[in-house]
């Protein structure tokens, strides 16, 4: 892909991300094509349909949860690695909820989008798991599946006015039922 065309995809992907997050799945898709600064025809070569737009725009936000994930494999503290990477997982659920609904419609819950997300997310966040209860802050029954259903679980009930807060306090109960207080970890 031409350096320009990569620009106008990146781009394009950004601004879906805002327009999507804003307005929900079915947002606009001229609106999309008028922030990243492109005409829709441009939009469309890149992406010929609706759901090519929005997975494009998913699989590039589990990347970059992925790589934050995968920065916090370097903490020195597993607790608090894990407790961030729940509390990325977290939003990044919430924020995405409209668009991985809109996905599924479309493609299924067996979607290679899905299939694919759902082995980045294993490996990051077992990685961490694994980290963690190696280090003995964690709860030696705990692995990633079990994470990502419970935070699966408080991103659902994180839903109406209230719902952040809702949301961050069952975290936070989550938090204190599988991790050990806070000590020097590894």
């Amino acid at each position: 892909m031409r350096a320009d065309a990569q620009r106008n995809r990146e781009r394009l992907i950004e601004a879906a991300q805002a327009v999507f997050s804003e307005q929900g799945a079915g947002a606009s898709l001229d609106e999309v094509a008028k922030r990243a600064g492109v005409g829709p025809g441009t939009l469309y070569r890149h992406f010929p349909t609706r759901e090519a737009v929005q997975e494009a725009v998913y699989r590039d936000a589990v990347e970059r949860l992925c790589a934050a994930g995968g920065a916090l494999r370097d903490d020195t503290d597993a607790r608090r690695a894990l407790v961030e990477w729940m509390r990325l997982l977290l939003d990044h659920m919430i924020a995405r909820r409209g668009l991985a609904e809109a996905l599924v419609s479309a493609l299924g819950k067996e979607g290679e989008v899905f299939v694919d997300s759902h082995r980045a997310l294993h490996e990051v966040g077992g990685d961490l798991v694994d980290r963690a209860r190696r280090a003995g802050v964690a709860r030696p029954d705990i692995d990633q599946r079990d994470l990502l259903w419970m935070i699966h679980g408080i991103a659902q009930a994180g839903v109406g006015p209230d719902g952040a807060a809702r949301a961050q306090r069952l975290l936070d109960i989550m938090v204190a039922g599988t991790l050990s207080p806070a000590r020097d970890a590894d």
